[in-house]
């Protein structure tokens, strides 16, 4: 009786143990929501796969490498065999998953292996067509007419007892389609304006469609995403960058780091001693010339950009934690946004009030203003400054035009969209710089048409000589270092397509690959505008200034302190 007992709690917890086992790796029958897998002949699938993708995002990633191949249709039969493989059909009457069969993937592999190997590419391993089973009579796989499967094994008799084991599908039953809307993944999710100009749509469409000629495929450091991209059953997959990889190695890397760090810290001193200057110094610093000091203050929010990204870290900033990829068309989170306003809002902000000084020395040095009448427009100044950079960038956080540097780590703006890099950063550059330009080099004739004037009045104009001088040297440093950024600009946009079909196209013949010193000049080009702004307060007033201001502090002090008495 004992023994009885004991065999009955083994044979109990031998089940309860193949319970838990099995049911750690049950397959659930879910809607297929891969993009490349709608509008097939089925809409159901077992997940997890035979691949053991846990979810359909995970085979989805993996399924749309063909892509490319379903695009150029190598196979007709192709879209639906990667769709069986990585999403087999959930039949209630089959229980298990329906695997296509041997010969569909010969088919397959014997009309695509030709355009894959013009690749340098082979057949992949896991598609192995000796892993499918054969269609005979004692197995039950898929075929291209999968809608239309026939009585595949007569029902067994009960005598009949070799074919017990057998399965017996008498007919598939009618599979309806699903009416299915394509979702991007959550982590890629994307808030857009409703109505968008023709021109930001055709600019995307042609990011979007780089990869389709040529058989392309995304190779390291691309990888597909599982996200569609545009209307309607012609989706495509992007390729997408992963976190901290690029087309450059790990000293350009460090180099990069080390070289944004030097600068930004740099440009950090420089401004905020120029800043506490005019500060301590209020009345010395007055129009014409008091645009420098809102200049030298965005400057310096410019370089506290560059150092939250260094303080953060790449990841923090740059990466999206969720798929360990860089963040594209985002709104957030917040570190990355407060990057992105230090650089982008403050960067727009210093080129307006440069545009502004520079109308400033024009209205007095051509126009004859005086410093009252330069000084009453104070409050439109002001105006223009900071909203133009506000409407900015609430246009690309509407439109979730966020995006991360792969090189620096920086939340900026058309790091990958060509379109919002013209709309966003080259064009208004460009018109600044334009503008600005046009009003120094009219101040400046002027200056250079009342000096000749005082000479031969016997006059003399040192104070106008010196004047002269600081709008040369200004104007070096701030016009050639800002026509240096938009030639960065426009060489990353002219080539990034060029960049990334050299890395994922084999077809391509003549591999072009980005420079790493153009970005290092960007970078330097950036921050050392904020550099000059310290050129104004380098002398000796500011020595002057600093001398009077530490005095007055000591003086204080010594007023505090209680003084001795004499008995």
């Amino acid at each position: 009786m004992k023994l009885l007992l004991i065999f009955h709690l083994f044979v109990l917890l031998a089940w309860i143990c193949t319970a838990q086992g099995s049911g750690s790796k049950q397959m659930k029958c879910e809607r297929i929501t891969i993009p490349l897998c709608q509008k097939i002949e089925y809409n159901l699938t077992y997940v997890p796969n035979m691949f053991g993708h846990p979810t359909q995002t995970d085979a989805a990633l993996h399924a749309h490498q063909f892509w490319p191949l379903v695009r150029i249709n190598c196979s007709p039969d192709l879209k639906l065999f990667i769709c069986a493989t990585h999403a087999p059909v959930c039949e209630e009457n089959y229980g298990k998953q329906l695997l296509p069969c041997r010969s569909f993937c010969e088919r397959v592999r014997d009309a695509c292996s030709p355009v894959i190997k013009t690749h340098g590419m082979s057949w992949p391993e896991y598609l192995d067509c000796n892993r499918f089973p054969e269609n005979s009579r004692l197995t039950v796989c898929m075929e291209k007419d999968f809608g239309n499967v026939k009585e595949k094994v007569k029902r067994p008799t009960s005598g009949d007892k070799k074919n017990r084991s057998r399965l017996i599908i008498k007919s598939q039953p009618k599979i309806t389609k699903a009416k299915t809307i394509d979702k991007p993944d959550r982590t890629l999710k994307k808030t857009r304006l409703k109505d968008k100009r023709n021109f930001f749509e055709k600019g995307r469409k042609m990011n979007q469609n780089r990869f389709e000629t040529c058989g392309c495929m995304c190779q390291k450091p691309f990888v597909y995403v599982n996200r569609s991209i545009g209307d309607g059953p012609t989706d495509v997959p992007s390729c997408a960058l992963q976190c901290k990889e690029y087309f450059f190695s790990r000293s350009q890397q460090n180099l990069t780091t080390f070289w944004i760090t030097l600068w930004s810290f740099l440009c950090l001193i420089s401004t905020s001693a120029t800043c506490v200057t005019a500060l301590i110094d209020t009345d010395r610093f007055k129009y014409p010339e008091r645009p420098v000091i809102f200049i030298s203050f965005c400057f310096f929010m410019v370089s506290v950009g560059y150092i939250i990204r260094l303080a953060r870290g790449f990841e923090k900033i740059a990466c999206n934690p969720a798929t360990n990829l860089l963040r594209y068309s985002a709104t957030g989170p917040a570190d990355c946004t407060t990057v992105f306003y230090c650089t982008y809002f403050f960067g727009m902000a210093a080129c307006i009030w440069w545009v502004i000084l520079a109308l400033n020395w024009f209205l007095s040095a051509g126009m004859k203003w005086s410093v009252e009448a330069v000084t009453s427009y104070s409050q439109y100044y002001h105006f223009v400054s900071w909203f133009i950079p506000t409407v900015q960038s609430m246009a690309i956080l509407a439109m979730a035009g966020i995006d991360s540097d792969p090189v620096s780590g920086l939340c900026f703006v058309g790091n990958h969209d060509n379109a919002m890099l013209t709309i966003f950063v080259i064009a208004p550059l460009l018109v600044f710089l334009t503008i600005g330009s046009s009003f120094l080099i009219a101040g400046l004739l002027a200056l250079f048409i009342n000096r000749n004037v005082l000479r031969k009045k016997g006059a003399r104009s040192p104070k106008m000589d010196r004047m002269l001088v600081k709008i040369g040297i200004y104007t070096v440093f701030f016009l050639v270092p800002v026509a240096i950024t938009i030639l960065c600009h426009f060489y990353e946009h002219n080539n990034r397509e060029s960049w990334e079909k050299s890395k994922n196209c084999p077809c391509v013949r003549v591999k072009d690959k980005p420079k790493h010193y153009v970005f290092l000049v960007k970078y330097l080009m950036t921050l050392v505008t904020g550099l000059a702004t310290g050129f104004w307060v380098w002398g000796t007033k500011t020595v002057e200034s600093w001398r009077r201001f530490i005095n007055h502090i000591f003086r204080n002090e010594q007023e505090r302190q209680p003084k001795a008495v004499a008995l």
